[in-house]
């Protein structure tokens, strides 16, 4: 079950984040990167981190 939400939260991140960004304030985007990160797993979010372009304070939430 892990891999599944690793792989919906890349796609997330992939795909989808960049413009539902255009869409939220600042804190609600900081809010659902967080919550997208605490559901990856640990090897997940060093991977987002090394293979996606992910801003500050954004990327953050994955290193915690």
């Amino acid at each position: 079950m892990q891999a599944l939400e690793d792989v919906a939260c890349f796609t997330f991140i992939r795909w989808y984040m960049g413009p539902f960004a255009g869409t939220r304030s600042p804190e609600e985007m900081e809010r659902i990167v967080a919550k997208t990160a605490r559901k990856m797993s640990a090897t997940a979010r060093e991977r987002a981190l090394r293979d996606f372009d992910i801003p500050e304070p954004f990327a953050a939430a994955f290193r915690e």
